[in-house]
């Protein structure tokens, strides 16, 4: 499966991020993009209407 590699520049922490067609496993947890599209983007202030993306 890719993934992204998120690393820290003051110490040694990482995020690994999997990701596939259906789904994410974000730091060890698996879900579904939609799953993790409702946590995430009210996070990074950005909204979800229709297929589209709004910050």
């Amino acid at each position: 499966m890719p993934r992204y590699l998120l690393k820290c520049g003051c110490c040694d922490e990482k995020l690994e991020i999997h990701y596939s067609d259906d789904g994410l496993e974000i730091g060890g947890v698996n879900g579904a993009i939609q799953d993790w599209q409702e946590i995430l983007l009210p996070l990074l202030l950005i909204e979800h209407k229709g297929d589209k993306l709004i910050d």
